[in-house]
């Protein structure tokens, strides 16, 4: 029988024999004690068997079984026939899937899960002797090669493990990965391989089956580790040696999904317990739990579990297809796949990470806050500013050096710094930059702080070209970049807290999903003083306040504001159109943020909005919102202060 027939064969074993052990699963799983309970951070409502694991590793075990059984790696010419590389990382896998039925069953503590995780990479690691080598022409140590080593494995094992929310996600996610590298393997010379994945991909494909939404088995943390190590061990045992670019960008976008889901978990709970900090309230674990993953936030815009589950599974074929580009089309290529990359990085940050960037204001903020002694805030900022001021001056100097085609003495080099340095520090503490609350301030300290800077900075050209009797374009033109660098070291971290917590809290309130079903989306009306005062008292409430509202953007009588931003939200035009926006953005109710409203146009906008089915509230800095009908709100504004 002709070897590709036989594998076939094989799989198609292996699929019957992972579709009934994952049946055989869901009904031992109550016996075993595998049972996850609805929770406050669970999606489900009933209780349900997690013994997937179980059945997705016995699966494995058994599809392995059969090709080697079949003699089929050595048709294929496995390169896995030394007994080491097969065997080694069966025990690390046997080992971790028993760590995982242990924690399903009585939930073992995260820090005693990373040791163990630790322990399983090392087990394959020493046995499998796997190395680096050289990296850039230089020889790497031993030592190296197995941080890095369990560093990569350990952060795969909890990027599925903690990506693990929803139905058929972490399964899919880990079809999707295995699936690209056994693509990726077919180009290879050792079919054998191909093999081994495509085992791990019909089981998996079995049990979606029973996972997919609605699932009727988990797959706990058994699976979910099991899934991880898999696409650890087989990316570098098998296509992660082949060439430097699947070495180093296929493993890291075949599973950048569940990668960039716990480095956002690791970033956002960081930055709460750095918040939290000497608060009396208990400050968050790191290791620990939350519902601010990417599949909660997909389903709290409004998406289905399905349509969740798609979006990411979309998610992750794209980074796939970005990884493969190169590898198929040539290393010339591999520029193209760092800009896809880099462009949806940002713009993964940009929607998808606003929680973060508040967390990071936040716990930014509570540092700079917290009680020091008013010598030690003075040593820090002069340090810094020290620092700042030393490397632009010294990097200004070069540039210019290099650009004019001229050259400076060390004594030069030293007198151009030392008197720019403690001109520009004279004008800083002038300011009273070393003494300002910076988590307080207005525009007005930024501005002194920039003039009296400007100032050293003519005290440093003036003095400079008198000791060097050289009043040359040459001079100016190192002050002047020297003082753009500066200005953006010094000021950027003076301002960084108040420019993440606004830039987020907009981007959170303006981003709410059309499709969130238990929203109002609303329209503000009027964009004078009080709208832009509605929209500050916004963008520093909790996030949760307003969760029940999805702001649009403003209407305001004056036609001409019409396509302009106020503060982030965009201005629609007049009430006219409110007819139209109704029926374009499914607007619920429209919130008066205005005082300049006459009587006639107040009850026009009640009516309208009577005829359209829409709530009327109006907001009172005093008050806060007042719900307004067709019977009340006429009021005389002639009494009434001019706040547009």
């Amino acid at each position: 029988m002709s070897p590709f027939i036989t594998a076939l064969l094989v799989l198609v074993a292996t699929f019957l024999v992972a579709d009934r052990l994952t049946w055989l699963m869901i009904r031992l799983a109550p016996r075993l004690g595998l049972i996850d309970h609805p929770g406050e951070r669970r999606i489900h409502e009933v209780p349900m068997p997690r013994a997937g694991g179980i059945a997705i590793f016995l699966a494995f075990l058994a599809g392995g079984w059969m090709m080697t059984a079949s003699g089929l790696p050595y048709a294929f010419h496995s390169n896995l026939s030394g007994a080491h590389l097969a065997v080694w990382p069966l025990v690390g896998a046997a080992l971790l899937v028993g760590m995982g039925v242990i924690d399903d069953r009585f939930n073992i503590r995260a820090l005693w899960k990373l040791v163990g995780q630790v322990v399983v990479a090392s087990v394959v690691f020493f046995g499998t002797q796997t190395e680096i080598g050289m990296l850039m022409g230089v020889h790497v140590p031993w030592w190296i090669d197995y941080g890095v080593y369990v560093v990569w494995m350990v952060a795969l094992i909890n990027a599925f493990n903690l990506i693990d929310g929803m139905d058929g996600l972490c399964a899919g996610l880990g079809l999707i990965a295995v699936g690209i590298l056994c693509l990726l393997s077919c180009l290879g010379p050792f079919l054998g391989e191909t093999l081994i994945l495509a085992v791990m991909c019909v089981v998996l494909l079995a049990f979606l089956r029973h996972n997919f939404y609605p699932a009727k088995i988990f797959l706990g943390d058994a699976g979910s580790m099991f899934i991880g190590f898999f696409i650890a061990t087989a990316g570098n045992l098998t296509v992660g040696r082949r060439a430097a670019v699947a070495g180093l960008l296929l493993p890291l976008l075949v599973a950048g999904v569940p990668l960039f889901d716990v480095l956002l978990a690791i970033w956002r709970r960081s930055a709460r317990k750095l918040s939290h900090s000497g608060a009396a309230v208990m400050a968050p674990k790191i290791f620990g739990a939350d519902r601010h993953h990417l599949h909660h936030r997909l389903l709290s815009r409004g998406l289905t579990q399905r349509q969740a589950a798609g979006a990411m599974y979309a998610l992750a074929v794209s980074l796939s297809l970005l990884a493969l580009i190169p590898i198929f089309g040539g290393t010339n290529l591999l520029s193209f796949s760092l800009v896809g990359l880099i462009m949806i990085g940002l713009v993964g940050l940009r929607y998808i990470a606003p929680i973060e960037f508040i967390a990071s204001s936040d716990g930014l903020r509570a540092v700079l806050l917290r009680p020091m002694k008013r010598s030690m805030v003075m040593l820090v900022y002069y340090t810094y500013d020290l620092i700042v001021l030393i490397s632009a001056g010294w990097f200004a100097i070069w540039l210019v050096e290099h650009a004019t085609m001229t050259h400076f003495s060390k004594s030069d080099y030293l007198m151009v710094i030392s008197v720019f340095v403690g001109c520009s520090m004279l004008g800083l503490s002038a300011a009273g930059a070393h003494l300002r609350r910076w988590s307080r301030a207005g525009i007005h300290d930024f501005l002194a702080c920039l003039m009296w800077l400007t100032c050293g900075i003519i005290l440093s050209l003036a003095l400079i070209t008198t000791f060097l009797e050289d009043l040359s374009f040459r001079m100016t033109l190192i002050h002047l970049t020297a003082f753009g660098l500066a200005l953006w070291g010094l000021m950027l971290p003076r301002c960084f807290g108040k420019i993440i917590k606004v830039s987020a809290m907009s981007a959170l309130h303006r981003n709410r999903s059309i499709r969130n079903r238990t929203g109002r989306r609303a329209l503000l009306y009027g964009a004078g003083n009080l709208g832009e005062l509605f929209v500050s008292h916004l963008l520093q409430s909790p996030s949760s306040r307003w969760s029940e509202y999805s702001f649009v953007g403003f209407l305001d009588d004056q036609e001409n504001l019409r396509g302009l931003r106020m503060r982030g939200f965009p201005i629609l035009g007049t009430m006219d159109r409110l007819d139209r926006l109704v029926a374009i953005d499914r607007i619920g109710c429209v919130i008066i943020t205005t005082r300049n409203l006459s009587p006639a146009r107040r009850r026009c906008l009640l009516d309208k909005a009577k005829r359209l089915g829409l709530g009327v509230l109006e907001w009172c800095p005093e008050f806060g919102l007042v719900p307004l009908d067709d019977h009340e709100g006429i009021v005389n504004d002639a009494t009434t202060p001019d706040l547009h």
